[in-house]
């Protein structure tokens, strides 16, 4: 009853590796509004896991068994999936319309929060939160919260790494969640 983006990826895979910044954004933007970003990789679990970590994916992750019913050719590839069930877009998740067609899956499962919606589709999280917090309701309440709870997490995952990684892991989160 909710939509999400599946996304097939590999830690050796040189592609991926450009895409997981991108699906790391995209996912601190969307998750809020009840739309996970899932990264499945068919290795094992004690290789992905000490990668995904030092590679700062914000987005769900875990391990391919095999049982998605997606046929895709190479990777990286991505699904967005709308609340039905289907596949409102396939394909890779560089593609500019990847990005609209998450958007737009997210719009649809919750349009109560459309001008929240917009300004996260802009980076602007700080906007989002603020419109989030005018309304009611408390889905939107556990939106807001979840928006502050993903820059605890970032921040937490930016201490945590040395040197010019923990410089560009800060100004990451610095671009996205400025005023919060």
């Amino acid at each position: 009853g909710r939509p999400y983006v599946i996304e097939f990826w590999a830690t050796w895979c040189g592609p991926c590796r450009r895409t997981i910044p991108h699906l790391s954004d995209l996912a601190q933007r969307v998750e809020p509004f009840g739309m996970p970003v899932i990264g499945l990789s068919k290795e094992p679990v004690d290789k992905v896991k000490p990668f995904a970590h030092s590679m700062g994916m914000a987005y769900y992750v875990g391990v391919d068994g095999g049982t998605t019913g997606l046929s895709y050719r190479g990777i990286p590839f991505a699904a967005v999936v709308d609340r039905s069930g289907k596949v409102a877009w396939a394909g890779h998740p560089m593609h500019p319309e990847f990005e609209a067609a998450l958007f737009r899956a997210a719009g649809e499962h919750y349009p109560e929060a459309s001008v929240a919606l917009q300004a996260a589709r802009k980076r602007d999280l700080k906007a989002a939160y603020d419109a989030l917090a005018q309304m009611p309701d408390e889905r939107a309440k556990a939106a807001a919260g979840m928006i502050t709870d993903n820059l605890a997490g970032r921040l937490a995952h930016a201490e945590s790494l040395a040197g010019f990684a923990k410089y560009n892991a800060l100004g990451t989160v610095g671009d996205l969640y400025r005023g919060i």
